[in-house]
């Protein structure tokens, strides 16, 4: 009995097809009763990150051991696995990334932003006749305008936004260009010293 790739030999020369792991598992196999599994084989693989031992779910009296082989981890498995690792780990850092950009920032204003900038935009065609507004094209605008407690036109504070959108889209152009450039080529990497080779690192972010 042999393994060769991910294909398991028995002494009788039937082969069976294995599933591909990442990492080295140990593979067991029995002879069982042919009313139990029609070729008279069970197989169990066991490794890290694998589950628990299987057995046949027959008589085990009925059942004998006929070998165990060692089952080397699948090169190709284990270069996804860590490429999903990677990609994770990417993820994460671009988003920790992020959130330090924001940290000054309250989650509540943040959830206004793309409200803000659209009524501000929306401003723009009325800028010539501000007094003809119509009530519906910045309600929250207004609303802040007046909260804020400045004395500052609708139309003043619609500036504002819109500088600040800009401020925030050229802070935020290096990250995305990063998570772009890591995630392409995490996903070209074609060995696993490329992959770990690729650096996963972001922009600080700017004060």
């Amino acid at each position: 009995m042999q393994i060769n790739g991910n294909t398991l030999t028995l002494d009788d020369g039937r082969t069976i097809a294995l599933p591909k792991y990442p990492t080295a598992s140990r593979v067991k196999v029995w002879r069982v009763p042919a009313e139990y599994r029609a070729d008279g084989v069970f197989i169990s693989i066991t490794g890290p990150g694998l589950a628990a031992e299987d057995i046949p779910a027959c008589n085990l009296a009925d059942c004998t051991v006929i070998g165990e082989l060692d089952y080397p981890a699948d090169d190709g498995a284990a270069l996804e696995a860590a490429r999903a690792q990677r990609l994770e780990l990417a993820r994460a850092s671009v988003e920790v990334a992020r959130r330090l950009s924001l940290a000054d920032t309250p989650v509540l204003e943040q959830q206004t932003w793309s409200t803000q900038l659209a009524e501000a935009q929306a401003l723009a065609a009325w800028r010539a006749t501000p007094e003809a507004l119509p009530a519906e094209v910045a309600p929250l605008l207004t609303a802040l305008a007046a909260a804020r407690a400045q004395g500052e036109t609708v139309f003043a504070l619609a500036d504002k936004v819109l500088a600040a959108a800009s401020r925030h889209v050229a802070a935020a152009a290096p990250l995305v260009g990063a998570w772009q450039r890591i995630e392409r080529q995490l996903r070209q990497a074609d060995t696993l010293e490329a992959l770990l080779a690729v650096d996963l690192r972001f922009p600080e972010p700017q004060a």
